[in-house]
Formats: structure tokens, sequence, C-alpha cells
């Protein structure tokens, strides 16, 4: 316990001079209007595909008839263009609605938290994939039908991480000033993660309030890819939003309907920009 205050004691300490160095060195503003300003070429999220189609969704589903129509659609669109059989993703499918029937006040009048509960699914397809890795994927790469479906789902798991559609009383700050992220990732792109940098993240980020849910996290996913760097992110989130609602993150919540307790979501949002104060390599 010493030992673990101590590190948390030094990992404060550090961050407070980063924070003093990069408010000394750069406007932070100014280089979020560099960024807007940047040339045609380069692809940001209001240019994305997926944007256009996050617009033309005005409200989440309201009904479980369509949650599940957008889940159906999504998952038909993925089995076509990997060349799977129909038969797969129907039991995929089922899979997932099955899980989310456990929980019938959740179906019948709370359906963003089955979406929710859909999206933290450990459930696989029969490639291995989980349908949060789909959603993540069909965003990133931004292109196809898919993203008609993936849109109406990105709404449904919105609506409770958006601050602003839910009340103050709802927002569950971390127990630190920090959470957790394990995963992996190709070792040409380890370079690019360096303290200090700033980027748009152009997913659904999932978080853990635990180190140990990160770690089990990381752990899981090199199993399925050793040629992969295996890498644990801290990601710092202002203190001052512990008391102060201007300086929450607008765009993160604590999920509570989940197969993983724990889990805090960052949700795909324009103005969302990661800075990174520590890359953990374990």
């Amino acid at each position: 316990n010493t030992t673990i205050k101590q590190e948390k004691e030094a990992m404060k300490q550090e961050i407070a001079k980063l924070q003093s160095a990069l408010q000394n060195s750069q406007d932070v503003n100014s280089m979020l209007k560099s960024l807007s300003e940047a040339g045609t070429d380069d692809k940001t999220f209001a240019k994305s595909n997926f944007k256009k189609e996050y617009d033309k969704v005005k409200k989440a589903p309201s009904y479980i008839d369509e949650l599940f129509l957008a889940l159906r659609s999504f998952i038909t669109e993925y089995v076509k263009a990997e060349g799977m059989s129909g038969e797969d993703g129907d039991k995929f499918l089922r899979g997932l609605q099955e899980e989310a029937i456990k929980y019938p006040d959740e179906i019948l009048s709370k359906t963003q938290h089955t979406a929710q509960r859909l999206w933290t699914s450990d459930l696989k397809l029969s490639n291995g994939r989980t349908f949060y890795s789909l959603l993540n994927e069909a965003i990133r790469k931004d292109e196809g039908e898919i993203l008609k479906h993936a849109a109406v789902l990105a709404r449904a798991i919105n609506e409770l991480c958006v601050v602003g559609r839910v009340s103050r009383e709802r927002i569950v700050f971390p127990p630190e000033d920090w959470v957790y992220r394990g995963a992996v990732i190709p070792k040409q792109h380890v370079e690019f993660f360096r303290v200090g940098r700033q980027y748009r993240v152009p997913m659904f980020l999932a978080t853990s309030f635990k180190k140990s849910k990160a770690q089990e996290f990381c752990e899981m996913a090199w199993r399925g890819n050793k040629a992969y760097e295996a890498v644990i992110w801290i990601v710092h989130v202002d203190p001052a939003g512990r008391d102060d609602t201007t300086k929450l993150c607008k765009n993160a919540n604590l999920i509570t309907s989940t197969q993983f307790p724990g889990m805090c979501l960052v949700v795909v949002k324009f103005n969302f920009v990661m800075m990174l104060f520590f890359l953990l390599d374990e």
C-alpha cells in the first residue's frame, strides 16, 4: 500500500510538471484552431462520412425494435463484406439479443442502457471479433453502407455518455484523476504516442477506473495478436471537474449497464482531443 501511494504521488507531481510545461509552451486553443484549419487533404471528424450519417440520425432509438433493427442491419453488412455466412451473423445477433433480454427493465423502457450493454458484450463472432471491435472498426474505416447503421447505434450509446443529456448526479468522477486503457497496437505506431501529443480519437474509447482491468484487457488482446505491442495508457482528466461542471470532459461518463463493471467510455465527438500524459510499456 505504501508503494502504491508513493507511485500515485509521484505520478501527480509529474502530471503537474507536464501541465505547466504545456501551458507555458503553447496555447491549447490556438492548437485546436490550427487543427480545424488544416489542409483539405487532412482527415478530420468534421469531414468524415460517419459524421454525415450521424447528423442524419436526429435522435437516439426510443424503442427496442429500432435498436435491434440497426444492430441486425449492421451485422448483416459486416458479414457480407467479410464474405462470411448469414448463419454466422444470425447466430451472433441472437446471442447479443439473448444477453440483452436478461435485463427486461432496460428492454422495455431504457433502450440506451441496452445499447451500452450490447457494446460491452464479450460475445464473439465466428472470426473471434466482438461487437465493440466491429463498431469501432466501422467508424475508423469510415466507408460503406454499414455507417448508416453504425450511426444509429452510436446515437443510442452516446445518449447516456455525453454530458448535457444526463443529470449531474449521474456523472461519476474517477476516484483518482486518471483512467486506464489496455490494448495492443502495431509496433510501427508506438512512436506516435509520446507525452504531450494531442490527437483525435476516431472511435469509442473504453477505459477503466482500475489499472488491473486495463491490464486484463491488454493481456487478452495480446494473446490474440502477439505480433503487436501490448501497452497501457493512463488518461489524465482535469481534477477541477470533480467540483466544477464547466471543467468536466463533455463526452465521457461511467457505463453502468455493462458486462465489465468500472468501465468508463469516451464517446465519438467532433471536439474531443486526447492529450497523452503517460504510456506504460507493461
